[in-house]
């Protein structure tokens, strides 16, 4: 079971990542612009490599698939901004992969009735620290061949102990959204539940007319 402040981390990093994926980045404003060029840092494992200590740790493997990380291009640069725009267009694909599962199949994969698995190729290498009067530290560092490896395991990762309905796309108004709830929410706000209602009950409304002149 998650810790309450552990879970708190991992929905506003979630947040982060919808927020993200709703931009659009072609017509992007400067104020979002600022917020993201400072913010952006978790679309690489920037915090992972720092973390996991000197880098001649790693083996020869490790840091050639790395190396899209390790030259990760200035901040403002054109370089920069286009593997942004890559890393939206790979987090929009793994939301919509990570749609909850309506088919309720009976053949079981992974034990599990109806689940589906998702695998990776990738290597996580971890260091645990230990001494005297401190507590365990355990460090993890993912080596993914690519960014959009890495964001695919990162949010697999922060979705883990979360209900299926954590990542949901808005039928109403197409912005994805992160649902905090165990339960089914299918809408993205009360106004996209209130327009979606509403014209449903206009085509309704007008069919039934439809319907009475053609007698």
């Amino acid at each position: 079971m998650k810790r309450k402040n552990e879970e708190s981390k991992e929905a506003g990093q979630l947040e982060w990542l919808t927020w993200f994926c709703n931009l659009d980045l072609a017509n992007i404003g400067p104020g979002d612009r600022a917020k993201l060029l400072v913010e952006s840092d978790c679309l690489w494992p920037t915090d992972e490599i720092k973390a996991f200590g000197p880098l001649n740790q790693l083996r020869k493997e490790d840091l050639d698939a790395l190396a899209w990380a390790l030259d990760k291009p200035a901040s403002r640069s054109s370089e920069y901004w286009s593997a942004m725009v890559a890393a939206q267009k790979a987090l929009r694909d793994h939301f919509t992969l990570l749609q909850p599962t309506v088919h309720r199949s009976k053949e079981a994969i992974g034990g599990r009735t109806g689940s589906i698995v998702i695998r990776g190729r990738d290597e996580v290498l971890w260091r645990a620290e230990k001494g005297p009067g401190v507590a365990y530290k355990l460090t993890i560092l993912p080596v993914t061949n690519n960014q959009a490896d890495y964001l695919l395991l990162k949010a697999l990762r922060l979705l883990e102990g979360f209900s299926q309905q954590a990542i949901r796309g808005c039928p109403a108004c197409g912005k994805w959204f992160f649902n905090w709830a165990n339960r089914e929410k299918r809408f993205c706000s009360d106004r996209c539940i209130w327009k979606t209602n509403t014209a449903k009950r206009r085509k309704a409304e007008e069919e039934r007319r439809k319907a009475g002149q053609s007698r």
